[in-house]
This record gives C-alpha cells, sequence and structure tokens, in this order.
C-alpha cells in the first residue's frame, strides 16, 4: 500500500524538488516579495517628508498671517471703511452689522491669501478651488502688565488644512491615510497702541566744510546735492515722523504727544546752548588752556598736536559726572570761526527742545545752518549729551503718569574723520582716546540715571551714523565699541533717512509674534 502512494506521489515530489534545486529567476521572486515593503517604505519616507515640509510651511504661513491681521486692525483703524472691506460682499441692510460682516470677509481673506502663499494649496488642488483649508481668528484689546484694560490689540489665529497622500497604498501600514490632516495650533501677535514711552533724541550732527560736498565727497556746485542738503531734509522729515501728531494718527501710527528733538552741530567744537558767538572745547587740559594755540593763522599741525597731547581723558570722562542739561564752564571757548562754524554767529547751532506741532519750528531752525570748519566728533556728543540730561518737567510727561520711562537717543552723525583739513597729519585723535577710555559708558551710565526704578528702565542708547564715506580701521573700531550695534553707514538720502528711522523706531511697531497666550479684556 505504502509502496503505491510513493508511486503515483513522486512525479510531484520529483517536481517540487527541481523546484527548489533550480536558482534561476530567484531574484525576481525575491524582489517581487520585496517589493510591495519597498513601496510602502517610499510611500512612508516621500508623505512623510512631504507633511513636515508642509507643516512647516503652514505654521509660517500662519504666523505672517497673524502679523498682518494684527498690522491691518480692521475693527480698530482709523479708517475702517478702507476699499479692501468694502468691496467685501454682504447683504445686510444694517449698517453696523454690514460693516462688521465686511470686516470679517476681510480678515478670512487676507489670512487665507497669505497662508496659501505658503504652503502652496493649488499643487494638490488647481487655482486652489477645492482646497479643504479652516481658519479661526479673533482680535481685541488686552491687559497692560498692570492687569488694567489697555489700547494695545492682539489678535489670535488658528488653522488646518487637509493634505492628500502623494502615494497612498490601501490597506498597507507602512502608507499615510489617503487624506491627512494639518492643523498649526494656537498663533497670536500684538500690535501696541497704548501710549509709547516718550522719545527725547539729541541730533549730534557734523557741521564741518566737507558736508557742503557730495555723498563722494567731490565739490558740488548744486546745493540740493551737497551732504548738508540731504541731512536737513532727512531731519525734516524725522521732525515731521515723531513731532507732527495729526501726521502720525492720519498714518495709523502711536506717537507719544511728549516727544522732544533737539541738535547739536558740530565742528573743531560745539556752541553751548546760551551764548551763540562762541565754540566750545568740552575737555579738560592738562596745564594752563590758554596756551591753545588756535587763531584763523594756527599751523595746522601745532593746533593738532596741541588737542592730541594735552586733552587730559580722565578728567574729561570724570567731569560727565557733573552733567545737569545746562551750560557747564569750560576752559576753552572761542569765536565762531575758520575752524568751527562760521557765518552762524546769528543762530543757534545747539538747540532744544522742540516738542509736539514744532517740527516746522526745528525745520525753520536747523534748514538756517551753514556748514564750516574742521572735525571734532567728540566736542559734539559731550554737549550733546549733557544737554540731553535737560528732563522735561511736564507734569503729564512724567513716569508716575505715564507708566513708563522716557527713551533717549544720542544720534552722532559724521561725513569724515576727526581732523583740522585733509592735509597729512591732521588727524585728531582726541574721540577714539576718550571712547577707549570709557566715555560712552560713563555717558550712558549719566544719563540712565534719570530713570525711575519703579518702571521698566530704557536704556540710554548712543548711535552713530557714518555718512558719505567710509571710517578708518581705528575710527570703526572706537565707535563699534561705543554704539555696539547701532553703528551704521549711509551713502544717500534714501539710506540715511531709513537708518535715522531704524534709529528711533518709527518703523518698528507693525506688530510682533508673541510666545504665549495675552489676557484679552473682558469688555
Amino acid at each position: 500500500m505504502m509502496k503505491k502512494i510513493f508511486y503515483f506521489a513522486k512525479p510531484g515530489y520529483n517536481t517540487l524538488f527541481q523546484f527548489y534545486k533550480n536558482e534561476s529567476g530567484v531574484y525576481t521572486v525575491m524582489m517581487g516579495i520585496l517589493s510591495f515593503v519597498l513601496l510602502g517604505l517610499i510611500a512612508f519616507a516621500v508623505d512623510g517628508s512631504g507633511l513636515l515640509l508642509d507643516k512647516a510651511r503652514f505654521v509660517q504661513g500662519m504666523e505672517q498671517a497673524s502679523l498682518a491681521l494684527v498690522t491691518e486692525n480692521n475693527a480698530n483703524r482709523q479708517n475702517p471703511k478702507h476699499y479692501d472691506v468694502t468691496r467685501q460682499p454682504s447683504d445686510s441692510l444694517d449698517p453696523k452689522e454690514k460693516l462688521m460682516e465686511q470686516q470679517d470677509k476681510r480678515n478670512k481673506e487676507l489670512v487665507s491669501g497669505i497662508v496659501r502663499s505658503y504652503y502652496l494649496g493649488n499643487t494638490y488642488r488647481p487655482n486652489n478651488q477645492e482646497v479643504k483649508d479652516q481658519y479661526d481668528y479673533y482680535c481685541g484689546t488686552i491687559n497692560n502688565d498692570l492687569g488694567a484694560n489697555s489700547k494695545t490689540v492682539a489678535c489670535y489665529v488658528s488653522g488646518n488644512f487637509d493634505r492628500p497622500s502623494w502615494i497612498y497604498l490601501k490597506d498597507q501600514p507602512l502608507s499615510f491615510a489617503k487624506v491627512n490632516n494639518i492643523s498649526s495650533g494656537a498663533i497670536y501677535a500684538q500690535k501696541n497702541l497704548d501710549e509709547v514711552a516718550p522719545l527725547d533724541l539729541m541730533l549730534v550732527s557734523d557741521f564741518s566744510g566737507s558736508m557742503n560736498s557730495d555723498v563722494n565727497n567731490r565739490e558740488t556746485y548744486l546745493y540740493n546735492n551737497s551732504k548738508l542738503a540731504i541731512l536737513k531734509d532727512v531731519v525734516e522729515s524725522i521732525g515731521n515722523d515723531l513731532l507732527d501728531v495729526s501726521k502720525a494718527e492720519r498714518e495709523n501710527r502711536n506717537i507719544s504727544p511728549f516727544n522732544r528733538i533737539g541738535f547739536t552741530a558740530f565742528a573743531l567744537g560745539a556752541q553751548q546752548k546760551n551764548n551763540t558767538g562762541y565754540c566750545y572745547l568740552p575737555f579738560s587740559f592738562k596745564g594752563r588752556s590758554s596756551k591753545l594755540p588756535l587763531s584763523n593763522r594756527t599751523n595746522f599741525y601745532e593746533l593738532v598736536s596741541y588737542i592730541n597731547n594735552n586733552v587730559d581723558l580722565s578728567a574729561t570722562i570724570n567731569k560727565i559726572a557733573s552733567f545737569n542739561g545746562t551750560d557747564i564752564s569750560y576752559s576753552v571757548s572761542f569765536s565762531k570761526n575758520d575752524f568751527c562754524l562760521k557765518d552762524n554767529d546769528n543762530h543757534s547751532t545747539t538747540d532744544f527742545w522742540f516738542t509736539k506741532e514744532q517740527h516746522s519750528t526745528l525745520n525753520d531752525k536747523f534748514r538756517s545752518l551753514k556748514a564750516n570748519g574742521a572735525t571734532l566728533s567728540s566736542s559734539g556728543l559731550l554737549i550733546g549729551a549733557n544737554y540731553l540730561m535737560d528732563k522735561n518737567n511736564d507734569p503729564e510727561a512724567q513716569p508716575a503718569k505715564l507708566k513708563t520711562n522716557t527713551q533717549r537717543i544720542l544720534l552722532v552723525l559724521s561725513d569724515g574723520r576727526d581732523e583740522i583739513t585733509s592735509y597729512a597729519e591732521t588727524s585728531i585723535t582726541t574721540t577714539i582716546d576718550l571712547i577707549n577710555h570709557g566715555l560712552c559708558e560713563k555717558v550712558r551710565q549719566k544719563l540712565d540715571s534719570l530713570q525711575d526704578a519703579s518702571y521698566t528702565t530704557r536704556p540710554t542708547r548712543i548711535a552713530f551714523v557714518a555718512f558719505g564715506y567710509e571710517l578708518l580701521p581705528d575710527q570703526k573700531t572706537a565707535w563699534k565699541k561705543c554704539v555696539g550695534a547701532d553703528y551704521y553707514e549711509a551713502s544717500n538720502k534714501q539710506q540715511l533717512l531709513n537708518t535715522f528711522r531704524q534709529i528711533v523706531g518709527i518703523e518698528e511697531e507693525v506688530g510682533h509674534s508673541l510666545s504665549e497666550k495675552p489676557t484679552f479684556n473682558k469688555n
């Protein structure tokens, strides 16, 4: 019986044995078996990386949308009925409800338009017509640091969208779902609309003879091409930005009504406020300062040598402790002449303070000044710093009233190295020496003594702008030590205007992201 069974099973056994022994096509079989696994791994890798990339793009788009939303601020803007709102469709007959509906549609249009440009929804649905994305938002005023209601606006945004898989393998464990939902989570942004900190800005400006040249330091017969003309135009714009409250309201900007601007023009020295006919060297000198060899026939090299070798650096810096915002008794003063602010005898080349709505007065007085003389930037810095100590005594401008300290900025502009003339060996090293001995740190320390400890400290900022020239290495190193990140170079009018605006923060508050949820006002 067993033999019969083996006899009939033998052909099948032989076939199976031959198949086992036959190695031809073995890799085809193996690849066929592995192909399902490989295809799953490819699908997992392609869609996995795609999901991570789209998640990053979507969140980035939502962050930018939150900033745009809080900046446009349709519910609280000066002109709520602008075109992007009024073009939105609405069937409501009630004017108030219609406006609210249009603002809501504009906000959603703004958010979706920005976000879709980041995660490229049209790569899944042509022209974004069938993209399944949803957005939620809320904007309102928030509580300030003291827990009280404020004007500051914050916006919350969140969103999600359905992302189809590029390679979908049904019922395969190594494949993502056919459609995957990507969410941004909650994102917050804020725009400050409260009473901003008052700003005291002292412009310490180079009025040496080289300011009459163009930005390439070539002599120009067209006044409007000169660095001086450009500077005056820029100061007019900054004055309008900081002092013209009506203009700020029209531009939907929030500025303090207690901003103040002053200016100190320097050449070889600078004028003190109450003596328009004289220039002062605000330094302490070794020995008798009457030895200063200064007249219109002065030997340039002798004058430079005297200043470089006879300024008492330590005594000059120590004198900063006595700054009080009023004229100081200095040992060296001389009539305005070829070295210092000539032809400005009847004009105050140091003047302060210009306040709310006095931008036109500031403009008229600054434009009346002429440039003439040598260059010694530390003279302007010291005299300007002293007058920056002149505190605003308006009862309404006090920190206790505004719940904030004043921000003080000392902005120094120079168009060349410190020197008497362009002759060789007429470079004055006093400014570099003073900076390296701690001049700027001492100025900040003194000005910061005006801060009220009951409120957030606003450290004094010193900024330096090199206008129309590149500093020599030793100068650049010194000024960067003095001002840190507030070192700038400008070579034309637009760059100079942008630099000034960046320094004073005019374009700073368009909205910023928040790391945590703000406390929205309940009413």
